[in-house]
């Protein structure tokens, strides 16, 4: 889709605690999701912060007032969307977050596109 993905890294590795597989999956979706939400020749971008989060911003439509209550839910898909995936990788992203006490997050972005940010505690 001549869509441009970057990666924006900590200055220092940030370590967190948790399964490598699981949260793979996770970052994952989270790319899967902005890049089928991207418009042709759009950006995904990736920052990865010392805080222990990840943040996944797309240019997309943005989600709306109506549909944020669900995204998060297994098996729902938005009204507008093509026939990949089965509802169920924003599900996915919650399960894992909570299982490694973290969080997930989203915001619209001002200039279109959505922010999810997955924060996860530190380890110390």
């Amino acid at each position: 889709n001549g869509q441009n993905l970057s990666l924006i890294a900590a200055k220092k590795p940030v370590m967190v605690r948790g399964n490598r597989s699981a949260l793979g999956d996770a970052l994952r979706n989270l790319i899967e999701n902005a890049i089928e939400h991207s418009p042709k020749g759009g950006a995904i971008s990736v920052e990865v912060a010392a805080s222990g989060s990840v943040v996944v911003c797309n240019q997309g439509a943005g989600i709306p007032e109506d549909d944020r209550e669900q995204i998060f839910q297994r098996f729902w898909r938005g009204p507008n969307r093509s026939e990949v995936g089965s509802g169920l990788g924003l599900a996915i992203v919650r399960e894992t977050a909570n299982a490694h006490g973290g969080t997930i997050t989203f915001e619209n972005n001002p200039n279109g596109g959505v922010s999810f940010t997955l924060s996860l505690p530190l380890i110390k």
